[in-house]
This record gives C-alpha cells, structure tokens and sequence, in this order.
C-alpha cells in the first residue's frame, strides 16, 4: 500500500499511526500480511523540510496533483521494483 505525505502516517506517535493499526490488524488476522511504502513528494532546493516533514514542496503539486501518468510510472516503473529488489 502506498501512502502519499508518508511522514504524515508512519508517525508512531501521529493521528494515523498506520504502523501500529497494520500490525494490530495484523496480528488478529484482519488484514494480510501487507507492506506500506510512505512515499514523501520530492523538494527543490538547499532548504531541507521541517523535522515533521512538512515544509515548502514546490514539488507536491507536481507529483501527486498533476493529472499525467509520471507519478504513477515513477511507483510502478522505479519504486516498486526498487522495493522488490531491496
């Protein structure tokens, strides 16, 4: 499962805390054995975002509001078979 903003849901200590609700659901046989990829969109520049992730992304609107297939061949093209591979 792929989730946009990603530092927004592996936050163990946030509101979705996705980790710990996939483990739970996990462990009592709820949902499958499934691997998350908390995907952050990319930043342009010398300035770093803030320690919580959020901060300028001049490229947020590129990636994930953009209606063109370049997201999405970025996940099924480079970032899955990474994952696969790794």
């Amino acid at each position: 499962m792929v989730f946009q903003d990603g530092h927004a849901y592996v936050c163990e200590s946030g509101q979705m805390c996705v980790p710990i609700v996939f483990d739970n659901l996990i462990v009592t046989g709820s949902m499958p054995t499934t691997i998350a990829l908390f995907v952050n969109p990319g930043h342009r520049g010398v300035k770093k975002p803030n320690e919580n992730g959020w901060g300028k992304r001049s490229n947020r609107s590129v990636e994930y509001d953009t209606p063109r297939s370049d997201y999405a061949g970025f996940l099924a093209d480079e970032l899955l078979p990474h994952v696969e591979t790794t």
